[in-house]
C-alpha cells in the first residue's frame, strides 16, 4: 500500500474553513443569490426563506406603498373638508397634533409591515391553510377598495 507524506496530511488539515462566513460570504450573498424556492416538490407543504423575490410579489409591495401613501393623503383631504374622520384613534391623534407625523408614521408602518410579510411570503399561517403571500394581495385589494370609496367621498 502507497503511504502519503505526513506533510501532505497536515497541509490538507490547514486549509481554511469553507464554512466560515465572514464579510466575503455576506456579501457574496448579496449579488450571487440562489434561492428562488424549494427544490422538490413534496417541500411545498413546508415554511421556507428565499434569497430572490418574484416580480409579482415586489410590484405587489410596492403598489401597496404607493396606494397606502395616496391614502394618506387622500384621508388628510377628507378630513380638512369635513367628509370623512380616522378611525383609528392613535392616527387620529397624529393628525391633528402634526398632519406630516401622520403621513411619516403610517408609511413607516406600512413598510415595516410589509418587509415582514415580503420575506415570510413563503410561510403558512392557520395551520397550514394559507400562506402569508396571500395577505399580501388581500392588503393590495383592500388598499384599491379604499382609494376608490375616497375618491367617490371626494367627487361627492
Amino acid at each position: 500500500m502507497l503511504r502519503q507524506p505526513e506533510y501532505a496530511d497536515h497541509q490538507a488539515r490547514e486549509r481554511k474553513d469553507r464554512r466560515k462566513h465572514g464579510l466575503k460570504s455576506f456579501v457574496h450573498s448579496l449579488f450571487m443569490r440562489r434561492r428562488k424556492g424549494m427544490r422538490r416538490l413534496e417541500d411545498h407543504s413546508i415554511s421556507y426563506y428565499v434569497d430572490i423575490y418574484d416580480q409579482v410579489t415586489v410590484w405587489i409591495a410596492i403598489a401597496i406603498i404607493i396606494l397606502s401613501s395616496a391614502d394618506s393623503l387622500l384621508t388628510l383631504l377628507l378630513i380638512q373638508q369635513g367628509r370623512a374622520y380616522e378611525a383609528n384613534p392613535v392616527m387620529e391623534v397624529l393628525i391633528h397634533s402634526d398632519p406630516t407625523l401622520f403621513v411619516a408614521g403610517k408609511a413607516a408602518l406600512t413598510i415595516l409591515c410589509l418587509v415582514f410579510l415580503v420575506v415570510h411570503k413563503n410561510f403558512w399561517i392557520f395551520n397550514n391553510r394559507l400562506r402569508t403571500r396571500s395577505i399580501l394581495l388581500a392588503t393590495f385589494i383592500a388598499y384599491s377598495v379604499l382609494i376608490n370609496y375616497e375618491l367617490v367621498l371626494l367627487n361627492a
